[in-house]
């Protein structure tokens, strides 16, 4: 850890990666200044999520600074924006990511989860298998966990586990986890970059400065790519597969199976866990080769991967309600997500579709058209809601009866009249969540809310009108809060 007293620093980007590291040097005595481009120094004193750094000296974005400061440090929301550049030149002073400086500060080893879906769950299956070998862990590096706000925790801890994204490990310079986890590798409706490639090099950041004697744990697939593009990959590798059975880790019928040295054979059977699906399964192999690493016993791991339950927007079962099953996916943001979805839900027919989804959000260039078949297995209808939802009808019209919903509310109301004793109702988006819900979680929570109220007649209640009001999927333009 570094003497921050009485140095100038300045955080760029006021959500709640940029405000944790601005709160982390106040209380180590630095001066601080922020600037945040949505925010101006005139209004904060009238925005209480503010108080915390109300010590800090705020400036008008993108106009550059008087003061000499020693430091850039950037939350992700600004990376790429021009007005950081305009504010101070790079080449005039230090500059770092979030994630950077929290690795510095942070004073224990490190375990970095990456990949284009399932880093939420991992974690926590991964945080599930520690404690049961009696090792000290916390999840931290997403926005509702930032990594600055444990910096001080995390000398009782014996690793900090990290759940990356492409733009933080994009602001790393000697970043190294001792494991790094990369669980797969899909086009992302927030992707930085022209292509998957370019996404692959940017992941690649993430073991990039291992050692020889560090541990990358990565899905066969994803590193048959990054193989591919002649990524240099300096540390020990272990590979994990749902689907390929060459994997160090591979799963037969439900059953996951080692072919490790010293550790070969039936290792869990996932119909003992109650999360389900193929990329659950590949979440718990993940997992359970840290637990290998960290000499953690097969019997402790599957004590612990039996009590797991899906985290909240993650293929959470909400209710049954006159023999329908609601499914919140919210955090199913890409079409890998959403093909993970569907693949979980297994027709109580062969070849019988059994699900309605709820499905769009903000605008993607992705395609979606790759979907169509699996739609047209799994899906007796879709709801589309948000500005992608004439994109997601064209490409899945040919597959299933899309409708185009006005909202949320208007979607769960009309799937509710629609489906049928052992049929699943499923929100999985497939697409960025907009603005409007601030993250999966709140568009989650909101869908929780909703299909709470549904009423046993599968009718809504009249209470359920009142969500319309300022809690509707919509897209700015249209202005419907």
């Amino acid at each position: 850890m570094m003497d921050w007293k009485q140095r100038k620093i300045l955080v760029l980007g006021a959500r709640s990666r940029g405000l944790a590291t601005a709160r982390y040097l106040l209380d180590s005595g630095a001066e601080v200044y922020l600037s945040d481009p949505g925010i101006q120094p005139e209004e904060v004193s009238g925005l209480p999520q503010l108080k915390e750094v109300a010590k800090a000296q705020w400036l008008p974005w993108g106009k550059p600074i008087e003061t000499s400061v020693e430091i850039m440090i950037q939350d992700p929301s600004v990376q790429g924006d021009p007005g950081c550049s305009r504010m101070v030149p790079e080449e005039e002073v230090a500059a770092m990511g979030e994630l950077e400086f929290g690795y510095r500060e942070s004073q224990c080893l490190n375990i970095a989860i990456a990949g284009s879906n399932g880093k939420s769950s991992a974690a926590a299956c991964l945080k599930a298998i520690m404690e049961s070998g009696q090792r000290e862990t916390m999840v931290a590096g997403s926005e509702d966990a930032p990594i600055a706000g444990v910096i001080t925790q995390t000398r009782q801890l014996d690793f900090l586990t990290l759940k990356l994204s492409p733009e933080q490990l994009q602001q790393t310079t000697f970043f190294r986890p001792s494991i790094a986890l990369l669980l797969n590798l899909a086009p992302h409706p927030d992707m930085v970059g022209d292509s998957l490639d370019d996404v692959c090099r940017q992941m690649a950041r993430l073991f990039a400065n291992q050692q020889a004697h560090d541990w990358l744990i990565i899905q066969s697939e994803a590193l048959a790519r990054l193989q591919s593009l002649g990524i240099h990959i300096p540390g020990k590798v272990i590979s994990f597969s749902s689907q390929n059975r060459r994997a160090d880790v591979f799963m037969d019928r439900g059953l996951l199976i080692s072919r490790i040295n010293g550790w070969s054979g039936p290792l869990f059977n996932m119909a003992e866990c109650p999360l389900q699906g193929e990329h659950h399964a590949e979440n718990v192999m993940a997992a359970m080769l840290v637990g290998h690493i960290l000499k953690i016993s097969v019997e402790s791991m599957k004590l612990a991967l039996k009590q797991l339950h899906p985290l909240p927007s993650r293929g959470e079962r909400l209710r049954e309600l006159d023999g329908v099953t609601y499914i919140n996916d919210a955090s199913a943001s890409n079409p890998l997500a959403l093909d993970c979805s569907l693949r979980a839900l297994k027709p109580p027919k062969p070849n019988e579709p059994h699900v309605w989804l709820i499905a769009g959000g903000d605008i993607s260039s992705l395609d979606y058209h790759q979907l169509g078949p699996l739609i047209s297995h799994r899906v007796k209808g879709v709801f589309l809601i948000g500005p992608a939802g004439k994109h997601l009808r064209a490409a899945w019209s040919l597959f299933a009866p899309c409708q185009i919903s006005e909202d949320l509310l208007q979607a769960c109301e009309a799937v509710s009249r629609k489906a049928l004793p052992h049929d699943v109702v499923l929100l999985s988006p497939a697409c960025s969540t907009l603005e409007s819900f601030q993250s999966v979680d709140r568009l989650g929570e909101l869908f929780r809310k909703v299909v709470s109220q549904l009423s046993s007649s599968r009718a809504p209640d009249d209470a359920l009108h009142a969500h319309r009001q300022g809690a509707v999927f919509h897209s700015k333009e249209e202005d419907r809060i």
